[in-house]
């Protein structure tokens, strides 16, 4: 969420690393530059900074960026453009580990402290976040006051439990038809991707992530769809079809001049 002037906004990460080596000096991000990821890099096990470890910036499969933290753990990493984004951490004793998808918005600096364990000890990235409620907000203001739909709540979303693809999350919701395919996906590989259709309106959909429209061409198998898992997931909103979705979201559910589509919203950690 943008502040005001666009300034800064807080986020706080936690995964696994540690050891020793020497200082790096932290990049000096350039003027031209209007979004970052400025934060520490920390062992999770004692609270101790980490130094001299790779933080690496990624979007979907690619590697666009790699610095290293400095001996009070710090980096800082400049953001080519707005759109979602993980951290990469490694170092010698400790797991290699990504982030959660993050979205960074224009002209923001986005703070974060990345906790990681060491390798003996194997658990999930954890992410706890200072970003306010307004997805959340967003959510239950539509869920309760617009109310057509399909809202699928954090409950529902661990009770469906999705695995192996955010597209699991459509298995068995009412009017909606969910079968598989293959594609080859922006990394190079084929992979799965889910057929979506609805059985009202048009039949098709279109998709945001959070508060950003998937672009009208993008398929599953292109970014940032690709790049979306399903752990990233908290709640989702479904509009079967454009009457279903709020007038403030009709304009994204449409395809070409005419055709009318239904509109899919995910909501991820990095925006509720």
């Amino acid at each position: 969420i943008a502040l005001a002037w666009a300034i800064a906004l807080a986020c706080t990460l936690a995964v696994t690393l540690t050891g020793s080596g020497a200082a790096a000096q932290i990049p000096t991000l350039p003027d031209s530059v209007e979004q970052a990821i400025v934060g520490v890099l920390i062992d999770d096990s004692d609270g101790r900074p980490i130094p001299a470890a790779s933080v690496t910036l990624l979007r979907g499969p690619s590697t666009l960026s790699t610095v290293t933290t400095d001996d009070e753990g710090r980096f800082r990493m400049p953001v080519p453009l707005p759109g979602f984004y993980r951290l990469g951490a490694s170092r010698i004793g400790y797991v290699p580990t990504e982030s959660q998808l993050l979205e960074i918005e224009t002209g923001v600096i986005l703070t974060v402290e990345y906790r990681i364990l060491p390798d003996a000890i194997l658990m999930e990235p954890i992410l706890v976040t200072a970003r306010s409620d307004q997805g959340r907000s967003i959510f239950e203001d539509r869920r309760q006051e617009w109310g057509r739909g399909l809202y699928l709540t954090p409950e529902m979303v661990d009770s469906i439990n999705p695995r192996h693809h955010p597209g699991e999350v459509f298995r068995g919701q009412e009017d909606v038809w969910l079968s598989w395919g293959t594609a080859r996906v922006s990394s190079g590989a084929w992979a799965p991707v889910p057929r979506v259709r609805t059985y009202r309106g048009y039949g098709c959909l279109k998709y945001m992530v959070d508060r950003v429209p998937v672009r009208p061409d993008a398929t599953w198998s292109s970014f940032p769809l690709d790049g979306l898992l399903p752990q990233d997931i908290v709640a989702v909103e479904i509009y079967r079809y454009v009457g279903e979705a709020p007038p403030e979201l009709r304009r994204f559910a449409t395809a070409g001049d005419a055709a009318m589509c239904g509109l899919v919203v995910f909501w991820t950690h990095a925006g509720w």
